[in-house]
């Protein structure tokens, strides 16, 4: 999923930042590497325990 969270100038580096809504789900970020060629700038888990939650 791409967001644009900037009102149209992007990320920090001036990029469209790339969010992995699926991260856990089995290899969401890697595919979006594969296609993208760079990482997600940020990645949400449902499971607490696996974001650091608990």
């Amino acid at each position: 999923m791409m967001l644009d969270m900037c009102g149209g100038s992007g990320g920090p580096s001036g990029r469209e930042l790339i969010i992995d809504s699926f991260a856990g789900g089995g290899g969401a970020s890697t595919g979006i590497r594969m296609a993208l060629g760079r990482d997600p700038d940020a990645a949400l888990n449902h499971n607490p325990r696996r974001a650091g939650g608990g």
